[in-house]
């Protein structure tokens, strides 16, 4: 049992109470002044925030009042002596559902290959046919699912084999929102380079034997007519949509033959084709039509480089002469009908498409000229592994090295099996492992 406390004890107690008082009240003033620091230093970050909110809104209704140009136009280069203002790009989406008709002759290998590239970089599904090397997809104009690889996203992205235009086939075959481009040339010149590509004088009979000492297509265009009653085409199933006599561009595109004489089924078929396809490119004027390409399709000037520099084995491939006369030549404008319909029309069109563009397209065209031309060089440079940056007007900085020279330069056979194994991976990732 606990002794009571002395007085003296009660004494000390109280004193040691009092002394402990003013440390208690000295802590309550210390947070309580925390507190009120806490309170203040938030109030000033919620005030400084709703200034920077205020700031910016006014920053982007100024922006959205300036003026845009149209396409995409990325900030200018700057320089020590010169200040050009930014101009904010006018916002688009590059195309990455695109059919190219590889009409046969017209320089589509190169503008395939631009495809071709585009969907491997961009690790898109390009179309490819079921059977390997084969250059093509369906037969006349005819595409089944027996034709091409499975499809790991049930749909191509690119379609750029070749393959003869079918509406219906391929707006069942392609998403919906797909662009389509194909590209023509002038009829005779590609007359003259299919017959000198595909060695054509061995499908008419007697046209050999006909020929001394002169190239077969001149025989041919002293009356074609004639020959054509005796053309005799390669009956192999992957020669039948490539050999071709008679209005071959329409043909590519669609046309029946039976309308090939008909004016009214001619002007209805190039009136389809205008409404179908977001862009005709013409081979005669192939710079600019790259240009409206990369328009068309919002890419930057690295996705439609190509390759402008000949290898040098073929450097006599279009210097063969040609004593082409008047009457050759009324002789064949008069036997393709349609193919020069269809020319003359798409012709007019990208002329006046270019100068739809206004003055910007003209700089743009010989900015993308330029670097082409250094790009190619730089890629058949006899340096090994070439390492470079080059600046576009038309977008960012790209680098130019050994990859991207061997892509520019790699044909469709060679592509065929990279895609093949971008396939086999897009399937891995889709279904797992």
């Amino acid at each position: 049992m606990a002794r009571p406390a002395t007085s003296g004890e009660r004494q000390q107690h109280q004193g040691k109470n009092i002394k402990e008082q003013p440390s208690i009240m000295t802590c309550l003033w210390t947070r309580q002044s925390l507190l009120r620091f806490y309170l203040f230093m938030t109030s000033l970050l919620v005030v400084g925030l709703l200034v920077l909110l205020c700031q910016q809104e006014k920053l982007s209704t100024s922006r959205e009042t300036r003026p845009r140009l149209k396409g995409w136009l990325p900030p200018q280069a700057t320089n020590s002596s010169k200040h050009v203002e930014e101009r904010t790009p006018t916002p688009c989406q590059p195309q990455t559902n695109v059919a190219f008709m590889k009409v046969h002759k017209c320089g589509s290998t190169t503008v395939q290959k631009v495809f071709l590239r585009y969907g491997h970089k961009h690790l898109l599904t390009v179309a490819l046919p079921r059977e390997r090397d084969r250059p093509s997809i369906g037969t006349a104009g005819v595409i089944t699912e027996r034709d091409y690889l499975f499809l790991p996203r049930g749909y191509p992205n690119i379609f750029a084999h070749h393959a003869i235009y079918n509406r219906t086939g391929f707006h069942n075959l392609m998403p919906k929102n797909t662009k389509y481009v194909a590209i023509l040339r002038e009829p005779l010149a590609r007359l003259r380079s299919s017959f000198k590509y595909f060695r054509m004088e061995r499908y008419f009979l007697g046209l050999r034997e006909a020929t001394r000492s002169k190239p077969p297509v001149l025989t041919y265009l002293e009356d074609p007519k004639k020959w054509d009653k005796l053309y005799r085409p390669s009956t192999r199933q992957d020669f039948v949509d490539h050999i071709c006599n008679r209005n071959c561009m329409s043909r590519d595109l669609g046309l029946q033959k039976k309308d090939y004489e008909n004016k009214t089924a001619v002007e209805n078929f190039i009136r389809d084709i205008e409404k179908d396809f977001s862009l005709v490119m013409i081979l005669e004027h192939f710079d600019q039509s790259m240009v409206l390409l990369r328009r068309r399709m919002c890419w930057s000037v690295e996705d439609i480089i190509y390759d402008n520099i000949k290898p040098s084995k073929k450097s006599n491939y279009g210097k063969t002469q040609y004593n082409i006369t008047d009457k050759m030549r009324q002789n064949f404008i008069e036997n393709n009908y349609a193919d020069y319909l269809l020319y003359n029309h798409f012709n007019e069109v990208i002329i006046r498409q270019i100068t739809k563009e206004g003055s910007g397209f003209q700089k743009e065209l010989q900015n993308y000229k330029k670097t082409n031309t250094v790009v190619s060089r730089i890629c058949h440079s006899r340096v090994r592994n070439p390492n470079y940056t080059v600046r576009s007007s038309k977008g960012p900085l790209f680098r130019v090295d050994k990859r991207l020279c061997d892509q520019m330069k790699t044909e469709r056979q060679r592509w065929d099996p990279v895609l093949r194994r971008d396939y086999t991976r897009s399937i891995f990732n889709r279904f797992g492992r």
